[in-house]
């Protein structure tokens, strides 16, 4: 499993910023950077997320999309400053990046907590545990049938 998610976090530092790369060595240097962030994760923050904050991490989506996306997002950012020749334009660029950065962020905390104190409510019919675990409830079986 720790595997593919490094292999898919390398696609996704690369997609990220693809448009910025003009050489192959940057692709795979920021595509192995991204699988040991992935791995790191993986391994030690999800058990860190787990202690601090009370959060499971059921898919690892933060060590196979999250951390590898901002890696990506950041070496997109630093390669079209370097590449960039006027600095006003560099700036702006730095500018709209970052702002659509904490957008994100906050857009995507705001709708986890919203749907997190939306799943703790018991609005929602909570399952009868009462009979889960008696079959003869909800299957029929012959060989338990009384003979008259």
């Amino acid at each position: 499993i720790q595997m593919q998610s490094c292999i898919l976090a390398g696609g996704v530092a690369i997609g990220v910023s693809i448009s910025a790369l003009q050489q192959p060595w940057e692709a795979m240097a920021l595509g192995f950077i991204a699988a040991i962030i992935s791995a790191m994760g993986f391994r030690y923050l999800k058990t860190h997320l787990l202690i601090a904050f009370d959060c499971h991490d059921t898919c690892s989506v933060l060590s196979t999309h999250g951390l590898p996306g901002l890696l990506g997002w950041l070496a997109q950012l630093v390669l079209h400053i370097k590449d960039c020749d006027d600095h006003t334009v560099a700036i702006r660029f730095a500018v709209f990046h970052i702002s659509a950065l904490f957008i994100t962020i906050c857009v995507s905390l705001t709708t986890g907590i919203l749907t997190a104190f939306l799943l703790k409510w018991n609005f929602w019919r909570p399952p009868q545990n009462n009979k889960c675990f008696d079959d003869q409830a909800f299957w029929e079986f012959p060989n338990l049938v009384v003979q008259k």
